[in-house]
C-alpha cells in the first residue's frame, strides 16, 4: 500500500479515542461508541484484496507461498 503507515494510523485512532486492534499488516479494527465493528484500512486495500490477491498470493494478507 503506497504511503500507508500502520503506526501513524494507530496513533491517530488512539488520539481519536479508539482502541485499535490489528486486523492485518494493512488494517485495524475499531469499535464505535455503540459497539459497531469497523475496519480501518489504507485506500484501495479492499479492492486490492478482492481484485489482485484473491487471498492466495504470498504478498497478500493471508496469502500462501506457492
Amino acid at each position: 500500500m503506497l504511503d500507508y503507515n500502520q503506526d501513524e494510523v494507530k496513533a491517530k485512532l488512539i488520539h481519536l479515542g479508539y482502541d485499535p486492534k490489528p486486523d492485518s499488516k494493512y488494517a485495524w479494527t475499531i469499535h464505535d461508541p455503540v459497539g459497531m465493528r469497523t475496519e480501518v484500512a489504507g485506500a484501495g486495500f479492499p479492492e486490492h484484496i478482492a481484485g489482485d490477491c484473491n487471498g492466495e498470493a504470498a504478498g497478500c494478507p493471508g496469502g500462501i507461498e506457492k
